[in-house]
């Protein structure tokens, strides 16, 4: 039998790449489109039918078919002419009241005349959306699929202070920059020692010990504790709880970070120790906290970070210090006068 020929990047039929039809999709939707079926297609396909029947809406009476003539009875009607003329004026006189008028109402225009050229600036009645904690924590990704508690909607963002004011430096002069930040603890970090994770693996090696030990003669004894986990920052895990990454949707791994960014300036700098991203970067292994399994730096025992900047190109640069618990940031800039 000839094999059958496909134009380059052509999508195979569903047979010939060996997939069936899903269902789930189907499911998801059966409850809303029967829904629509029963509320408002079935109503609407019976009010049709009820226009070609005669009927005095009386139970105990029958439908008698009258094909079109209620539509004949209608436009024949003296009455006709009278109620379509009506209706379209009041169409006619309802969409600029509704439409037109409402806008010199809701809109107010600030005119500014400078060298000769009006500038503009548009301002609105209307109330603007308002991106709140909650908001922030979902876009980031700090709360999965979106499901929130309590805690995570008190919770607050890190704090964050600058040692000192806008800076001079020279070039390949490495610049010393200290942050201080703390947080409130919320929400936990996902990875490391002070984890949801690192206690349900607890309570699984203690539990497994346990089984282990259990079976054992008498005069072997478990250990006291569990091996204890990775310290934070270490990016080093137990081989036993190792799995192939996976999320629903994209997610910021959680728990107190902090980072310096070149948020202006065109030159060249380099930071020690080397900074996470700041960015969605979902790589496995990219140092960012987007990443599978990545984990955050260890906190500093004074809660101060030290960043060391060096500048390879004059010129005048801001420098932002970001501190965030997953969900919510807070940023500081120093601004740094680069010569050569």
């Amino acid at each position: 039998m000839a094999a059958t020929a496909y134009p380059l990047g052509a999508a195979l039929p569903l047979a010939q790449r060996g997939c069936q039809w899903p269902l789930a999709p189907f499911l998801y939707l059966a409850p809303m489109i029967v829904l629509l079926a029963v509320f408002t297609y079935w109503p609407l396909l019976h009010t049709i039918y009820l226009s070609f029947v005669q009927w005095n809406m009386n139970p105990d009476q029958p439908m008698r078919w009258v094909g079109t003539a209620n539509y004949r009875g209608i436009f024949n009607s003296p009455l006709f002419d009278a109620a379509f003329r009506n209706t379209l004026i009041y169409i006619i006189a309802s969409i600029p009241l509704k439409v037109l008028l409402p806008i010199p109402i809701a809109v107010f225009v600030w005119t500014l005349a400078t060298r000769g050229k009006t500038e503009r600036a548009y301002g609105t009645l209307r109330e603007d959306s308002v991106v709140d904690n909650l908001v922030q924590a979902s876009e980031q990704g700090a709360i999965g699929a979106g499901i929130s508690s309590p805690e995570i909607r008190a919770n607050v963002a890190p704090t964050l202070t600058m040692d000192g004011g806008d800076r001079r430096a020279q070039v390949n002069q490495p610049l010393t920059l200290i942050a201080i930040a703390t947080d409130d603890g919320v929400p936990a970090p996902r990875f490391g020692p002070d984890s949801r994770e690192s206690r349900l693996i607890a309570q699984a090696r203690a539990a497994a010990f346990g089984r282990m030990f259990g079976s054992k003669p008498s005069n072997t004894t478990p250990p006291a504790t569990p091996p204890p986990g990775p310290p934070r920052g270490t990016q080093a895990f137990d081989p036993a709880t190792q799995r192939p990454p996976s999320a629903i949707t994209v997610g910021s791994q959680t728990g107190l970070r902090h980072s310096c960014l070149v948020y202006r300036g065109a030159g060249r700098v380099t930071f020690t120790p080397t900074q996470a991203k700041v960015w969605e970067d979902t790589r496995a292994g990219a140092n960012s906290p987007w990443a599978p399994r990545w984990m955050a730096p260890g906190i500093p025992a004074d809660g101060k970070y030290t960043v060391s900047a060096n500048f390879l190109d004059a010129g005048t640069y801001t420098i932002r210090c970001l501190a965030s618990d997953g969900a919510l940031n807070t940023a500081k800039d120093v601004v740094v006068t680069v010569t050569k």
